[in-house]
């Protein structure tokens, strides 16, 4: 007896036990955490753990607590139970505004991440001082901060586990910019990946510092957003960009000079070990035919397209399927009149795009075959009455699939009445064997729509419904939910009853 009460005080005092603690992390729905923990004797649980378990079951922070702790989204909650619970997050959000005692008042352990968008100069080396070591990626905004490099200098001096720095300013020019990433190569040549955004979009003549920093052993990401090179400088950089033997991820955004460069024919195709490419700049309809060369011959996983007017990418799709690993693709403006069948694609978004009914058809066959599928997403691509129903007819066989999650986002596609009810008998016959969210806000639907399809949701199992905008007041969705045994996670989200309320549905196994 006496050896046992020994082996609790030992695991209830000093740190949290690791096996417990990394089996939480590996837990995404806060309710899941909660059913983890209240499983678990308090003396294995700990006091950070006790803490978190008392914070969760409250209810009322989960998207702010977990798995992310969100600091600028935290009213109401208790900072003395949240000062215990710290060491419990692997992941922490710090934005400008949270709660700053917090930082200065308490240390973090190692395995917690920190991640922080700051605007003011001092935050990172004295109000974050006590967390600067866990620091892994820092956006600073603040024009003055940015024009004082000594000042930069210091902050990512006290970020040691520094891995990603997003620069933003308001105005840049080639002086500032060379001094700046020189700070940033002498105190940080770890670093892994940088993003710098203007928003006077320059016209930079040197590329020497951007290809200086490329150039480091450890440079993985490069990302610009409004910061453009004309002439030799911008045939040098891209000319270093295909050329490096280390980046896996580059996204240029308003560089339209740069990018068209960057798929020039004449220069090398994209470097093999490249996985994540994103070109967003007016004119990109014009470099279709470029991106579809490049793209076929790459190893890409990831493709973001976005032009800023409808355009016929119809070569660039036709090239995915020779892209054997391409497992997500984001395109923004396209004119679609196919879509091939990609077996190993996870997630599709195509936003503000024009669809032929062939493409959706196409788009309903994709679901109803794919095993991997987890995430659709067609937000302010138009679908009227009988495309709709092609693809929400496949919506209970891809759910049946057995996987992850699944996301069906139709946000602002004009669904009609007529399109909800079809939705509505989709939701009431999937059996889903994993979690499922379906987002249809912002299509105006009628009171009798909207209640129609939460009625259908009483009669489903991890199902999650948004709607936002849709037209009906919340009070009015609200109570119809509650009547029918459905959960209001927030304001206009509502999810499935509780396996155990709901004598309709089974486990499928």
């Amino acid at each position: 007896m006496g050896c046992d009460k020994r082996q609790r005080r030992a695991a209830s005092g000093g740190l949290i036990p690791a096996m417990t603690l990394e089996i939480a992390h590996y837990l995404d729905d806060p309710e899941d955490v909660v059913r983890f923990l209240r499983a678990l004797p308090s003396h294995v649980r700990g006091e950070e753990l006790s803490a978190l378990f008392e914070l969760l079951v409250r209810g009322d922070h989960h998207s702010a607590l977990w798995p992310v702790l969100h600091l600028d989204d935290l009213d109401g909650v208790c900072m003395a139970t949240l000062t215990r619970a710290l060491p419990a997050f692997h992941t922490i959000y710090l934005f400008e505004g949270a709660k700053w005692a917090l930082c200065r008042n308490t240390m973090l352990p190692p395995t917690t991440h920190v991640y922080a968008w700051l605007d003011d100069a001092y935050r990172v080396s004295d109000n974050v001082c006590n967390w600067a070591r866990n620091v892994v990626a820092l956006s600073i905004e603040t024009p003055e901060f940015l024009k004082d490099p000594t000042l930069l200098g210091r902050a990512l001096s006290a970020c040691t586990n520094l891995r990603a720095l997003t620069l933003q300013w308001q105005n840049v020019d080639q002086m500032l910019l060379d001094q700046t990433l020189a700070v940033v190569v002498s105190t940080r040549p770890e670093l892994a990946s940088l993003h710098l955004k203007a928003e006077n979009t320059p016209l930079l003549e040197d590329a020497t510092s951007l290809v200086r920093w490329l150039r480091l052993p450890n440079a993985t990401t490069f990302k610009l957003t409004r910061l453009d090179l004309v002439g030799p400088a911008a045939a040098t950089l891209a000319t270093a960009l295909l050329a490096s033997p280390t980046l896996t991820k580059i996204k240029l955004e308003h560089a339209p000079c740069l990018a068209r460069l960057l798929l020039d024919p004449a220069l090398p195709p994209l470097p093999r070990q490249l996985h994540k490419l994103t070109l967003r700049y007016r004119g990109l309809s014009a470099s279709v035919p470029a991106i579809a060369a490049k793209v076929a011959s790459s190893r890409l996983t990831n493709l973001a397209l976005s032009a800023f007017v409808p355009c016929n990418f119809m070569v660039i799709v036709a090239a995915l399927p020779h892209v054997h690993a391409m497992a997500k693709v984001k395109l923004t403006g396209a004119d679609l009149v196919a879509f091939p069948i990609l077996p190993q694609l996870r997630r599709l978004a195509l936003h503000k795009c024009v669809l032929s009914k062939a493409a959706v058809i196409d788009l309903a066959t994709l679901l109803t075959s794919s095993t991997r599928l987890e995430a659709l997403d067609l937000s302010e691509s138009l679908l009227p009455d009988a495309h709709a129903r092609h693809l929400l007819l496949a919506v209970p066989r891809w759910c049946s699939q057995r996987g992850p999650f699944r996301l069906l986002r139709l946000c602002h596609t004009a669904l009609s009445d007529e399109s909800a009810a079809v939705l509505a008998i989709a939701l009431a016959t999937a059996r889903n064997t994993s979690a499922v969210w379906i987002d249809v806000s912002g299509n105006v639907l009628s009171a009798a729509s909207c209640r129609g399809l939460l009625t259908a949701l009483s009669a489903t199992t991890q199902m999650t419904l948004m709607l936002y905008n849709a037209g009906p007041s919340i009070e009015d969705l609200v109570t119809h939910a509650q009547t029918h045994g459905v959960g209001s996670v927030r304001a206009l989200t509502f999810t499935s009853p509780p396996p155990e309320a709901n004598p309709w549905t089974t486990l499928n196994l």
